[in-house]
């Protein structure tokens, strides 16, 4: 969030870095200075926030780890969460539901124009 107040934003349980901590905005202009800033020599502070980063699997993946879909995977330890993976209608009987795919939740603003 981009912002001149210090409004605290809170994480999301569902979002893939989870931020445990409240963040304060940065004006645009001031951007490129505070970059700056946390670069000076000697700074750990991008090395400390990188640190923060959750890694890993960091929800269930039963679904998509088990042995029966393990092979419709292309990368190794990269799973649909069994949360939010998107499984197919099935056809015919022998096919799998499953994809290694995940809905992205967005929130979107649709603005109409009358004219």
């Amino acid at each position: 969030m981009l912002s001149g107040k210090e409004n605290p934003v809170p994480s999301d349980d569902h979002d893939y870095y989870s931020f445990k901590t409240f963040s304060r905005g940065i004006k645009i202009h001031e951007l490129w200075d505070y970059i700056h800033e946390k670069f000076r020599s000697g700074s750990t502070f991008f090395e400390e926030e990188f640190k923060k980063l959750r890694s890993g699997l960091i929800h269930k993946h039963d679904i998509a780890s088990s042995d029966e879909n393990k092979g419709r995977n292309r990368y190794k330890q990269m799973y649909a969460y069994d949360y939010n993976r998107v499984p197919l209608t099935i056809e015919f009987d022998g096919e799998s539901e499953y994809i290694n795919s995940s809905y992205i939740h967005v929130n979107v603003v649709i603005s109409v124009i009358s004219v």
